[in-house]
């Protein structure tokens, strides 16, 4: 006599969902993993003229992959050279001092960039009625818009040595995607100033302190639950 067939096991409608969002959990952990990734790896390029050779009036330089061009009257110097008589600010490097002027950022290969800081001081000792009271700085976006800032000088300035001379700002996350950006003085009579450590490609701090990435850890935690869930309730039936 043959043996009673047996009925073919069922899946439950409840398993069912458990098992698609266990593998929806998996795929959202796998996706912020591969989101923390490239932030960690990421470097900043930073422009700090320390390879160029000082000189008045040097058209454009290239650095680390980036454009300078100069336009007006300015220079590329260091504290203690002979065209800061008066003395320039001085942060013991070299840096670029405008004399009216303005200098334009861009990508050697036209490629995208995002501006997250630069330090900026006066110009000469002593000389305030030289000296801009604002950096502006404009940033031409893919596709021609611009976003702008303008940042305050604290008019406080030593010299050579170690000092107060120059101001760390941080950009906002809407200088990003830019095709180019152009530091001017603003605000008075001659509006002279002077610009060092153009950080380029970093994340800009307001993105650094807004963006949220999912925790993949938690996911995953929430992926095993459900798997463990759904293989109890294949047991018990």
């Amino acid at each position: 006599m043959a043996p009673p067939l047996q009925a073919a096991p069922t899946s439950h409608p409840t398993d069912d969902l458990t098992m698609t969002a266990l593998k929806t959990l998996i795929a959202a952990a796998t996706a912020a993993l591969s989101l923390t990734a490239p932030l960690a790896m990421a470097a900043p390029t930073v422009l700090d003229f320390n390879t160029a050779p000082t000189g008045y009036g040097f058209g454009s330089l290239v650095e680390d992959g980036f454009k300078v061009t100069g336009s007006g009257s300015y220079f590329l110097s260091s504290g203690g050279s002979s065209y800061c008589s008066p003395a320039c600010p001085n942060d013991g490097s070299r840096h670029l001092l405008a004399q009216g002027a303005s200098f334009a950022v861009s990508d050697t290969t036209g490629a995208l960039f995002t501006l997250s800081s630069f330090d900026g001081a006066e110009a000469h000792m002593d000389r305030q009625s030289l000296w801009a009271k604002q950096i502006h700085v404009v940033g031409t976006k893919a596709g021609g818009s611009t976003v702008v800032a303008d940042f305050t000088l604290d008019w406080l300035q030593d010299g050579d040595g170690a000092g107060v001379d120059f101001q760390n700002f941080q950009l906002s996350a809407d200088f990003s995607n830019l095709s180019s950006v152009v530091f001017t003085g603003i605000g008075g009579s001659n509006n002279w100033f002077t610009l060092d450590n153009i950080q380029l490609n970093g994340l800009p701090l307001a993105a650094a302190a807004s963006t949220t990435v999912p925790e993949p850890g938690s996911l995953l935690l929430c992926a095993l639950a459900l798997g463990g869930l759904a293989i109890s309730r294949r047991r018990a039936s």
